[in-house]
């Protein structure tokens, strides 16, 4: 059975090649002839994104047709040293499942390689990570531009929660390109954190990813966006330079109307800060359970 350095390693490869395989410009254009594009090209250069995606899984220590529900909150050691070595980082192994499991690590993979990143961390919901993202990434004084028309509760947490830690909120209209990035750039000091939507909830206005993206990286912004309406499918906003991808699982990737969950998608840098950090001390886990009906609706 393949470790997790292999699998990992595996799925950086298959996204990498997948990647490479597009048309220009086919990985971050939206709408159906981004869709087609993407499809054709996959046709060409090897196996199908469901073969993909299987591949992602990862074997089963039995040869299961379907990925086990690994539903237990603690794994076992061998020996003490096993353990002393697991807690100092010399080795890896699963410890704890608010941390890591192997069902829920499962769905994280294949998110990876949907959205062609080093990695992926979930969550028991998509305010969950939402809200990951955004304690994780601003401190007091920070100040975030957000599009207008986000999730309402992501627009709540940014004006309810956030001001009572000193973080400030300007909304702007992303179908305005050189308006946002002006409110990025601000009065001498640029925004810690700029917020795309992309379609937007409700009303789907669309944002310009690259142009925003790359004045957002010059500047020292950070760039997050909300890929939930959208879904891989339809666009990879980290290929138009977009720092962290989030979804609301519970919508199309789950696709069953049974799951409430939530991932972040992007370098491995990002993503582990937010697994030491905010997922082990907010504590907004993803569950086994939820994990593989996941799978199963990926």
């Amino acid at each position: 059975m393949p470790d997790r350095d292999d699998l990992l390693r595996g799925a950086g490869e298959v996204a990498a090649a997948v990647r490479e395989g597009w048309p220009e410009g086919a990985a971050g254009r939206s709408g159906p002839q981004g869709v087609a594009d993407r499809t054709d090209a996959l046709a060409a250069t090897g196996p199908s994104m469901e073969t993909l995606l299987l591949q992602a899984l990862g074997d089963d220590a039995f040869a299961g047709v379907s990925p086990a529900i690994h539903q237990t909150s603690l794994f076992t050691f061998d020996s003490f040293e096993q353990m002393r070595s697991t807690l100092d980082g010399r080795e890896y192994r699963y410890v704890y499942t608010r941390g890591r499991n192997p069902t829920v690590e499962a769905f994280e993979r294949m998110i990876a390689l949907l959205e062609g990143a080093d990695e992926a961390v979930a969550f028991a919901s998509g305010m969950a990570a939402i809200s990951a993202v955004l304690l994780g990434t601003v401190r007091s004084g920070d100040r975030i531009v957000c599009v207008r028309n986000v999730y309402p509760d992501a627009h709540r947490l940014m004006t309810q929660l956030l001001p009572r830690f000193g973080v400030g909120v300007e909304f702007v209209d992303g179908t305005d390109t050189a308006a946002a990035l002006e409110a990025v750039a601000g009065a001498g000091t640029p925004a810690r954190l700029l917020y795309l939507e992309s379609p937007t909830s409700q009303l789907f206005e669309l944002q310009d990813l690259e142009p925003l993206a790359a004045e957002a990286r010059r500047l020292g912004t950070l760039t997050v966006l909300d890929n939930s309406w959208a879904t891989p499918l339809g666009q990879r906003p980290l290929s138009a330079g977009v720092d962290l991808v989030i979804h609301s699982a519970s919508k199309y990737l789950s696709g069953h109307s049974d799951v409430v969950a939530g991932v972040v998608a992007g370098s491995s840098a990002l993503i582990e800060s937010l697994r030491r950090s905010e997922l082990m001390m907010l504590g907004g886990k993803l569950a086994p359970l939820e994990a593989w009906l996941l799978v199963r609706g990926v």
